[in-house]
């Protein structure tokens, strides 16, 4: 699919995270791809504004792609000020710091329903 053709799904800070997501969508069955990685290289040496590279998708693979992206959010980006609140753990009630995604006591995953 040529890229006019294609939706902007997400703006990455850098090139690691843009690659880390489109990586993720390719795995899903999404045609994800990034474009302005190297730009945003070239512009650096260059002390021009960064250019955030970007990952596009089909527009039938968007929406999926969004979920990628809102759950990629919710797990891994901090409030700038650091105040990411601490989680109740469904299963066993055990409060866990914010950057855990494993319960420390049960070892259940973030998110996962009390059984």
């Amino acid at each position: 699919m040529i890229e006019s053709e294609m939706v902007e799904v997400y703006r990455a800070a850098d090139n690691a995270e843009a690659h880390l997501l489109c990586g993720i969508m390719q795995n899903e069955g999404i045609k994800a791809r990034v474009v302005g990685d190297h730009l945003r290289d070239v512009l650096s040496h260059l002390a021009i504004g960064a250019v955030p590279p970007r990952i596009l998708a089909p527009p039938d693979g968007y929406e999926a792609a969004r979920k990628i992206v809102l759950a990629y959010e919710t797990r891994h980006k901090a409030p700038v000020d650091g105040s990411a609140a601490q989680w109740i753990c469904a299963r066993c009630g055990e409060l866990n710091d914010p950057t855990f995604d494993v319960c420390w006591q049960c070892q259940s995953e973030h998110g996962d329903p009390a059984e």
